[in-house]
């Protein structure tokens, strides 16, 4: 069965944006001898990306093209009156459902883009296998929590970490 993957970077007040949803703060962290922090092996590893509608409206104001084209992508949203485009299919009922369907189809993983609300609702439903986090070092005071008014304690499962010398730290965790 393939896995939901939160893969992301945060604060380290676990902020992953601006109250705005801007991430211009990541661009200010060293990007020391051009590393890509995994990234590429990661995005080669899933075929399917999904985000909430926030997040999507900043993705789409993301200079240059849509970055993840070469994907199966899915935007939940609560919004009723929305039409699929040749990049993008509009998710707005049996949004739970749908999750455990893309879980069971073959295929690669499947990568939680976010945001907060989203992450929120897929911890919530036990649709989160992963959480690989890139905890940046930067406190933003005000932003958009990783994870918004979440009720229930989760215990996660250490699976990793990895630190760089710019201060970014690699976590990495499983959802039993």
């Amino acid at each position: 069965m393939r896995k939901i993957i939160l893969y992301t970077a945060v604060s380290l007040d676990g902020k992953i944006a601006r109250p705005d949803g801007s991430i211009d703060w990541l661009d200010k962290v060293s990007h020391s001898g051009g590393l890509d922090y995994g990234y590429q092996v990661f995005y080669d590893s899933v075929d399917t990306v999904i985000m909430g509608r926030n997040t999507y409206d900043q993705v789409i104001r993301f200079p240059g093209e849509y970055p993840y084209k070469n994907k199966k992508n899915y935007v939940f949203t609560h919004q009723t009156e929305v039409a699929n485009d040749d990049q993008v299919i509009f998710v707005n009922h049996q949004q739970i459902r749908m999750m455990h369907q893309l879980k069971r189809q073959s295929g690669k993983d499947i990568w939680l883009v976010g945001g907060g609300q989203l992450n929120t609702f897929m911890l919530k439903n036990n649709c989160i296998d992963q959480i690989r986090l890139f905890v940046m070092p930067v406190i933003l005071g005000q932003g958009i929590n990783l994870f918004e008014q979440n009720d229930r304690t989760i215990p996660l499962h250490f699976m990793g970490h990895r630190k760089y010398s710019n201060g970014i730290v690699e976590l990495d965790y499983g959802i039993p």
